[in-house]
């Protein structure tokens, strides 16, 4: 019966400390999810400003006139295009990054589901503690109980000799007795 309970109490130990680990991993992934808000909102506001650009580009284009360009108005475009390219690149940097953060995300819900798992188990042990605890409490009430009854109609010709009704109740005949009822409440 101790053993039992100490397979029980390890048990939850092993539980509690998942719990823990898991939350720390679910804070980590909140952290994360912030991180990957921040990139897709500036990834959005990169991208206007690219398009923004191109649009400004192409108004560039269609009002050029005939005429070569001033020298002024081709390093403005140069510096435009080199922006362009300059932002282009960053958003596709973005979009990778979003990509990986997305897939961690993936990852991490799976791990969160398992979290919850355990927190289920974790549970479900707690409750069936405390049923195993109580009926446990309310046993060896019992027994007391029957100890006081025996002394009082104890017969000491059937007894053998040197023994009492208390002695033979006690130590290793409880546990014997108590085997069954405990091995009811684990499997209930």
């Amino acid at each position: 019966m101790g053993k039992t309970l100490s397979v029980k109490q390890d048990s939850v130990a092993r539980l509690e400390q998942d719990l823990s680990n898991c939350r720390v991993e679910l804070a980590e992934t909140e952290k994360r999810i912030n991180d990957i808000t921040q990139s897709e909102i500036k990834n959005d506001l990169l991208s206007k400003e690219v398009q923004q650009l191109l649009k400004q580009l192409d108004e560039i284009k269609q009002g050029k006139k005939l005429t070569t360009d001033t020298t002024g108005d081709h390093a403005m475009k140069e510096e435009k295009d080199t922006r362009i390219q300059t932002l282009e690149k960053t958003v596709e940097r973005q979009r990778d990054e979003l990509k990986k953060e997305r897939e961690e995300n993936r990852m991490e819900k799976g791990r969160r589901i398992k979290t919850e798992a355990i927190k289920d188990s974790y549970n479900n042990v707690e409750q069936e503690k405390a049923k195993f605890i109580n009926e446990l409490e309310r046993h060896k009430e019992a027994l007391k109980r029957l100890s006081g009854e025996v002394e009082k109609v104890k017969d000491v010709g059937n007894l053998p000799e040197g023994a009492n009704a208390v002695q033979l109740l006690s130590g290793s005949n409880v546990d014997d007795l108590a085997a069954p009822y405990v091995s009811a409440v684990e499997s209930f």
